[in-house]
């Protein structure tokens, strides 16, 4: 194994809490740590940004305050939102994630409010 990407735990569900401002706390205490401690301890180890999105803005921030780290690779959110993704009020996040050259990554759980690509559907064969 040449590298291993650390995405957290519990952290990544930041996005069901209720409170946008503990989320946002909660991933930078994260963020912090994994940089300050976890990275360092071997070479291989290079880190996901794990982000709020329930303000969008707080986290475009975050991504621009601990994403210009060397061995941060990604954001990283949870599949549960408040919206999905595609929703507009997400972009500036996404702006952030380009403006650090970020790639913008899931992780499927996190079923929180919603899950980000909507509600499941029904079996087509279940229906009559």
């Amino acid at each position: 194994m040449d590298v291993a990407i650390l995405t957290g735990d519990e952290p990544i569900e930041a996005s069901t809490l209720a409170n946008p401002y503990s989320a946002n706390a909660l991933c930078k205490a994260y963020n912090d740590y994994m940089i300050d401690y976890c990275l360092p301890k071997d070479a291989r180890f290079w880190g996901s940004l794990v982000v709020a999105p329930q303000d969008p803005q707080l986290a475009a921030a975050e991504i621009r305050r601990a994403g210009a780290h060397p061995r941060i690779v990604q954001v990283l959110v949870s599949h549960g939102a408040q919206r999905p993704y595609g929703d507009p009020f997400y972009h500036p996040i996404f702006e952030a994630c380009a403006d650090m050259g970020l790639p913008f990554a899931m992780h499927l759980g996190g079923q929180g409010p919603r899950p980000s690509s909507g509600r499941p559907m029904r079996s087509c064969r279940n229906r009559r």
